[in-house]
């Protein structure tokens, strides 16, 4: 779930606004920069690489995230008007 709604825009807010929930027990709050929603993140440093089993790393060879093809699929999904097409 993505509650992207800034907590200063929220009535009563609490600790799952403005944050990524992502099961029960993680939940990964939002910050803003100006008008845009992110949350800090780094590459991880050599020792965390060597001491745990759980990173998982796309190398640039599998993934391109500057790849026109995402936002050209996402564009196929919609119609003129923004609307889902069936």
């Amino acid at each position: 779930i993505v509650n992207d709604a800034p907590k200063i825009h929220v009535k009563d807010p609490s600790a799952t606004d403005h944050a990524i929930i992502v099961a029960d027990d993680l939940t990964i709050p939002l910050s803003l920069h100006g008008t845009f929603s992110y949350f800090p993140s780094r590459k991880p440093t050599a020792e965390e690489m060597n001491g745990s089993d759980d990173v998982y790393v796309l190398t640039p060879e599998e993934f391109d995230p500057h790849a026109a093809n995402y936002s050209h699929n996402e564009s196929m999904m919609l119609d003129w008007e923004g609307n889902m097409r069936l």
